[in-house]
């Protein structure tokens, strides 16, 4: 896999989606405001820890990588690779070593080996095909769970975790539940949560340890009208949604809902929050920092997460080379 290091003054146009949660959240078009970490609850586990992000860049079938600060929660020696065999990723989750994509042109998903030591992903094997329009993946006590946006279905795939290869085709579950383009698929205590662009809703699916089927789906946030939502992140009994656009009376405005989780796993006490963002899509929280994409830009919006209220503050924009990237994500190795 060949790897391209990506100058800071590189300007690349991108495509990403991210989420925000909190009035003191300065907009990404102002002066950026230090992090600072002081007010959060929770620490990272090691000052000196390296986590990894992701994206998954579609258009020019490649990922960007870099290195996360466990201190500062900072994007640093970002790089972009191409992806083995011309694959064009459209979204990646981890699993025992494995990074696991979707491909929506080819309507499959794939798996790649990865290295511990260099972040590189290598070696693409095909897991699955005949998925429609797969644009999300999550993964979860070795299932991996694909939302398909022109079927309005999800998949289960079940993961050998020797090989990192599905075992046995894909199924559909929660069939029924009148998914309406479902753009987004979180896992967090047993609990599914599925954003619905179509129907601007939010579903909330039990999940089995046994099967990992899921069911029983609900619309959750009940009260409250989320807009195109795009993505979900779970955080110490806070959801935070991506309103993806059509924010009042610039359609191109989005920005993210705050939530809390009770004990049954239901959305309660939902509220916009954070500043209004060009075109956000995703989020993704890690040590008390979000990481937050939206359009345009070829940096993350990195943000301050207060674990006692959910509130984001701080937002600075960081990293770079990210190229038409629909999805991110970070693990830990």
């Amino acid at each position: 896999m060949k790897i391209i290091n990506i100058k800071n003054s590189m300007i690349l146009r991108i495509f990403l989606f991210f989420t925000i949660t909190s009035q003191s959240c300065s907009n990404p078009n102002t002066d950026a405001v230090p992090l600072n970490n002081s007010n959060n609850n929770n620490t990272p586990k090691s000052n000196n820890a390296i986590y990894y992000a992701y994206s998954a860049n579609t258009t020019d079938s490649s990922f960007t990588f870099c290195k996360v600060s466990g201190n500062t929660g900072l994007l640093s020696e970002c790089n972009r690779m191409a992806a083995d065999g011309g694959y064009s990723p459209s979204a990646i989750a981890f699993n025992n070593g494995y990074a696991y994509v979707t491909n929506d042109v080819n309507q499959n998903a794939a798996f790649y080996s990865l290295n511990r030591n260099t972040g590189v992903l290598s070696g693409l094997s095909i897991a699955a095909t005949g998925i429609n329009n797969p644009r999300s993946i999550a993964i979860s006590n070795n299932y991996a769970y694909i939302g398909s946006e022109n079927g309005n279905l999800v998949y289960l795939c079940k993961i050998n975790s020797s090989t990192g290869a599905f075992s046995g085709a894909c199924s559909t579950t929660a069939t029924g539940s009148n998914f309406n383009i479902p753009s987004f698929i979180a896992i967090s205590n047993n609990f599914a949560y599925i954003s619905n662009f179509g129907s601007n809703k939010v579903f909330r699916c039990n999940v089995s340890t046994s099967t990992g089927d899921l069911s029983g789906c609900i619309s959750t946030g009940t009260g409250f009208e989320f807009s195109k939502p795009t993505s979900i992140s779970i955080n110490n009994n806070y959801a935070y949604i991506i309103n993806h656009s059509n924010m009042g009376s610039t359609p191109t405005n989005g920005n993210v809902t705050l939530c809390k989780v009770n004990n049954v796993g239901d959305l309660f006490d939902c509220a916009n929050t954070g500043p209004i963002v060009t075109l956000p899509f995703t989020i993704f929280i890690k040590n008390n920092y979000a990481y937050i994409m939206y359009n345009h830009s070829d940096t993350i919006l990195v943000c301050n997460v207060n674990s006692s209220t959910g509130d984001l503050s701080g937002c600075i924009d960081n990293g770079t080379g990210f190229s038409n990237a629909i999805r991110f994500t970070i693990t830990d190795f």
